[in-house]
């Protein structure tokens, strides 16, 4: 084994014992609950028909045009953070950029590159507290909801019973 496989396997090590690797890492679940999703657009369309190339107009969105989400973006700027991560879950890819470098990318659970940074794992921290507190509103919030869900699959299920049973209960 050389030194940089030596290397990647400790730093694996201490990106897992921080919990920052994978889909359900730190990095991932900061840019899923505080970013913005990535929106990918496909058209059967392959190339933009314009009229009038002098026209102000911009070309519109078709009917046949599918969008979907493929990954979150966190960008900290708007929280007076240098912090961008880019998690795309089409490629299996997150990267963590930190006042201009990157710091960490993890490809399909693999660890290409981790720099431990003091300062960097302090926001990252904080941004998680929020991240925890915002989960457990929604968890708060779709609490009830669950409730009367489970309460009714059980109410059809009993009435399923004594429709083919009769009266058991």
């Amino acid at each position: 084994m050389n030194i940089e496989e030596k290397i990647r396997e400790q730093r694996t090590f201490e990106a897992q014992a921080k919990n920052l690797m994978g889909m359900e890492g730190k990095f991932y679940l900061i840019a899923r609950f505080l970013g913005d999703p990535i929106t990918s657009q496909s058209s059967d369309q392959t190339f933009l028909e314009l009229d009038d190339p002098l026209d102000d107009e911009m070309p519109s969105f078709s009917d046949n045009d599918i969008f979907s989400d493929i990954g979150y973006v966190y960008n900290g700027l708007s929280n007076g953070i240098h912090l961008e991560i880019i998690c795309k879950e089409n490629e299996g890819t997150i990267k963590v950029y930190f006042e201009g470098y990157l710091y960490y990318e993890e490809e399909l659970g693999n660890l290409n590159r981790y720099v431990p940074y003091a300062p960097l794992e302090k926001h990252i921290e904080n941004l998680y507290y929020r991240v925890e507190e915002k989960v457990k509103h929604i968890i708060k919030k779709e609490k009830p909801i669950q409730e009367k869900q489970i309460k009714k699959m059980e109410f059809d299920e009993i009435r399923k019973l004594r429709e083919k049973w009769g009266n058991i209960i």
